[in-house]
């Protein structure tokens, strides 16, 4: 995959545990451009201090909130949520103000890994933002395409 193909990542609650996983998980991708951490209680900290295990593998800091200008100059902007449940549905108001100003409401990925989704707390999230994932030939899905 290339750059252009490749995907620039925010993650929202990036402090816990899941928020840590994915740091360490999406920083090894081979296809994800970039990865951006957002704590409120973190921000201007070190990741490392949050997450010891990342100390001399991967450097940033936390940032206090979503840069939307930047994520909508990416090609392929993903949000991932790794905050407590019932949090990304009280924010979500909000949130779609900003995805409409820089005009990602319509493009951006959001993976929400609390159950805020599947929960239906967020009744104006649009359908793209909830198809399934297929996984090519596999019988996962009941298929094997």
């Amino acid at each position: 995959m290339n750059s252009t193909q490749a995907i620039d990542a925010v993650i929202l609650g990036s402090a816990g545990y899941g928020g840590g996983e994915l740091l360490r998980l999406l920083h090894a991708h081979p296809h994800v451009a970039s990865v951006r951490a957002i704590s409120g209680s973190h921000a201007g900290q070190p990741w490392h201090l949050a997450h010891p295990r990342l100390r001399g593998f991967i450097d940033g800091v936390f940032e206090d909130e979503v840069d939307w200008a930047a994520l909508a100059a990416s090609r392929h902007p993903v949000l991932f949520s790794a905050q407590p449940n019932g949090v990304l549905a009280e924010s979500w108001p909000a949130m779609e103000a900003a995805l409409a100003e820089h005009g990602l409401s319509e493009r951006l990925t959001v993976i929400d890994l609390s159950g805020d989704f599947g929960s239906g707390m967020l009744p104006s999230m649009r359908p793209p933002m909830l198809m399934p994932i297929r996984y090519p030939n596999s019988s996962v899905n009941g298929s094997t395409d």
